[in-house]
């Protein structure tokens, strides 16, 4: 963990008239942090974090006390522990208030939202003394001379309860706590020699996450009982991982996986992070893959609601039912993710709605008004008719070229804004789960901005983060992005994130454009030459072009051939082994080795042509 302590700060309150401030003054006696004694767990994790950054910002040591004066769900910065009647609080999932008075600030949660605590410590640590938290390797404390809060109240409700950005950079529980990701309860593993990766299968809150229903459902009772499983064209199908499915009509079927469901909620723990909450989600949910049930009885529930998510949510009710203190979630994707014509949904099932069709589609058009993507817009709404709990797989990612310049910037606030006003309760940003990729670092900060708050400046955490981690080499970063995007405008070319860079050949990533680019990284790395940190965190975005040069054959083979090696020193230097999600195929290169390869051959065949 790197620590960046700046120039010594002085904020003094803007009061207005009648009202006094809560002041910090560096070298004085510190107030002490004060809990209930028998507060939750993660109210005391907020303690610690409070007195952990004081102690940076302030050179003071704040001791944390306890005192049965405080509500439960209270933390509080005093010089003594006096009752105090708390404001009317939100109740609204992780939210909080912050109560700030001329001798003390208390940070308050309702009863059973003790998260929202912890989320009030880092508003004040952010809003107020200025702490950012750019990714898990780089925290900017500021040391503070003098600080005066004005009094009054503070209140926040997140309009997106359940909030996950799955990004590498992103998956390391204490910066996702201060980021306010409770869904990113997943570290980092590395999966080979080289490849570090999320060590996936954790997501906070959740029990089950999707494709679950073969967890619930044993395959191998198609041994026996074959009638529990998928009839495809008249037969009873052998399931299979992705492209087969349950019987969701058979009765006996929902018994299995409401016992079956029964058994591990009983047996599974809620994460081991200090911030996690308890596992109120467990989907009941479709495998991936078609392959769904049409016998007679399913047929028939599919018909009369238009969609095979009928014979889905048969299933979903019933074991929803069963468990009334929980949410169970089922996925309306693909062939189920139209809204069902008659059947209506138990009030805790949740449903899982992904987004992938848009991003195929055009996605740098923002959903809530492309033509493009009338389909899908119609969907949100039409499910936000008929639930309020709805939680979204968005893509946020080019898959097949995961370090290729991807300018869909311009959608990120304007889709989670659509999301966030059509019952869009929770979202999952499906990014790059391996090390790397194209600005990775800065799409997992401001994603997460978006998802505490759809409306923030983004500009400003933009800027914010590209000063903070390119120092002098920003603003020719931030010409390079802007550029990539007016050209791809201009090319009136849609984004996708199954595309291909030689499908921008002629647009953005042309090769009068490909020089721009590479003059605009000359002046970067010139500007941090003498920063090797920062320097090396611009070359490693320069991979982006580097890669787009290499896969359209800009430029003489000799010339490629230094860029090839100048790719895959840096891209080893920086842990950047997956180019492609679709590492298996021979054809994609998906890796760093075999891109390698596939590049080399090129250019020996280039010369073997020429006679060179």
């Amino acid at each position: 963990m790197r620590w960046c302590v700046a120039v010594p700060l002085v904020i003094l309150a803007q009061l207005a008239p009648g009202l006094q401030a809560f002041r910090f003054d560096r070298g004085e006696e510190p107030p002490a942090i004060w809990i209930h004694p028998e507060c939750e767990p993660v109210v005391k994790y907020a303690a610690s974090e409070l007195a952990f950054h004081l102690k940076e910002s302030l050179a003071q040591e704040c001791s944390i006390r306890q005192s049965d004066l405080l509500e439960v769900a209270e933390l509080r910065i005093a010089g003594d522990a006096v009752r105090l009647t708390a404001p009317e609080l939100q109740t609204a999932v992780d939210s909080y208030t912050l109560q700030i008075r001329p001798d003390s600030i208390s940070v308050y949660a309702a009863s059973g939202n003790e998260r929202g605590v912890l989320y009030g410590v880092y508003a004040l640590l952010e809003d107020d003394f200025r702490c950012r938290w750019y990714t898990p390797e780089l925290t900017v404390i500021p040391e503070v001379e003098h600080l005066e809060i004005a009094e009054g109240v503070r209140q926040y409700a997140p309009p997106v309860q359940w909030r996950e950005v799955f990004y590498y950079e992103a998956a390391e529980p204490v910066f996702a706590g201060r980021q306010r990701l409770n869904g990113n309860t997943s570290g980092r593993c590395e999966r080979s020699p080289g490849r570090r990766v999320i060590d996936e299968g954790a997501h906070g809150d959740w029990g089950l996450w999707c494709h679950s229903m073969f967890s619930l459902l044993d395959p191998e009772l198609y041994q026996t009982h074959p009638e529990y499983f998928a009839e495809v064209d008249g037969k009873r199908v052998a399931p299979k991982p992705d492209g087969t499915q349950a019987c969701m009509t058979d009765p006996a079927v929902a018994d299995i996986v409401i016992e079956a469901l029964r058994k591990k909620i009983a047996a599974t723990p809620p994460p081991s992070v200090p911030w996690a909450g308890p596992l109120r989600y467990w989907s009941v949910s479709q495998m991936d893959g078609r392959g769904y049930c049409t016998c007679s009885r399913c047929a028939a529930v599919d018909r009369e609601n238009g969609s095979p998510i009928g014979s889905i949510l048969q299933l979903v009710n019933r074991v929803a039912e069963a468990f009334p203190d929980y949410r169970i979630g089922t996925l309306a994707y693909d062939y189920s993710r139209h809204v069902p014509g008659a059947t209506r949904l138990q009030p805790n099932v949740v449903i899982q709605l992904c987004s992938i069709e848009a991003p195929r589609v055009a996605a740098n058009e923002p959903v809530s008004t492309s033509p493009k993507h009338q389909s899908f817009r119609d969907d949100i709404v039409n499910w936000g008719r008929l639930c309020n709990d709805i939680v979204l797989w968005d893509y946020v990612v080019q898959f097949q070229n995961l370090v290729a310049p991807y300018p869909n910037w311009n959608v990120l606030q304007d889709n989670i804004r659509f999301y966030a006003g059509h019952h869009v309760t929770g979202i999952f940003c499906q990014g790059n789960r391996d090390r790397g990729g194209e600005f990775a670092e800065l799409r997992a900060y401001l994603l997460s901005k978006l998802l505490w708050d759809p409306d923030c400046d983004l500009e400003r955490h933009r800027q914010d983060f590209l000063a903070a981690w390119y120092g002098a080499a920003a603003p020719c970063i931030a010409e390079y992005l802007a550029r990539q995007e007016r050209e791809l405008a201009k090319s009136g070319l849609p984004l996708s994130m199954d595309g291909e860079v030689a499908a921008h050949r002629n647009g953005f990533l042309s090769e009068v454009n490909l020089r721009v680019y590479n003059e605009l990284f000359d002046q970067a790395e010139a500007a941090v030459a003498a920063d090797p940190e920062r320097l090396n965190r611009v070359r490693k975005e320069r991979l982006g072009i580097q890669y787009v040069q290499l896969r359209l054959r800009y430029g003489t083979p000799e010339e490629r051939r230094k860029v090839l090696a100048d790719f895959t020193a840096c891209a080893e230097k920086n842990g950047v082994w997956m180019l492609s999600e679709v590492d298996w195929r021979e054809d994609q290169a998906g890796n760093r080795a075999m891109f390698f390869k596939r590049i080399s051959d090129e250019l020996d065949a280039e010369d073997n042509e020429h006679g060179r």
